[in-house]
């Protein structure tokens, strides 16, 4: 029951945090200096951005992480706590394979963190930030997990 409450919370926070960050950044089609540096995406699908019609929602969600960061960095941690939450969920039983899930998973956030951290607006610096911290936390995580088991006696490699 527990569980279901943590998915609830973290599924409401992701889904309320996406919407309000959806719509602080639609007003990226009122600012056409700023297409250039955060229509990314729009950019990659449609070459140059001309008109505001050309601009895919997703770049709404740069656009309001670059200036209105609040809502995408809780839209981000209700999405890294589902996974996480999910993780251990399924694989609560597999000692290797929840060690592994958290290994590649703080692997993928730190290389997510490497590719943003170059941004020069502060709300893509914080979302970084975010990146690293979660990927750190869960790296010790995987860590933590492959010690108890080591300590325990456990076989952790073969199964």
């Amino acid at each position: 029951m527990r569980v279901l409450v943590q998915y609830v919370a973290a599924l409401c926070t992701f889904l309320f945090s996406t919407v309000a960050a959806l719509y602080e950044g639609s007003e990226i089609k009122d600012h056409p200096f700023e297409w250039r540096s955060s229509a990314v995406f729009s950019q990659w699908v449609h070459g140059e951005v001309k008109t505001s019609s050309d601009i895919l929602v997703v770049d709404y969600l740069v656009y309001a992480a670059k200036f209105k960061p609040f809502f995408p960095l809780l839209l981000l941690l209700g999405l890294i706590y589902f996974i996480a939450l999910s993780g251990v969920v399924l694989f609560h039983k597999g000692k290797f394979s929840l060690i592994m899930y958290f290994g590649v998973w703080a692997v993928m956030l730190l290389l997510a963190a490497f590719f943003i951290f170059p941004a020069h607006s502060l709300g893509m610096k914080m979302i970084s930030i975010v990146f690293i911290t979660s990927g750190t936390a869960s790296g010790l995580a995987a860590s933590l997990l492959y010690l108890i088991h080591k300590k325990e006696g456990v076989v952790v490699w073969g199964h």
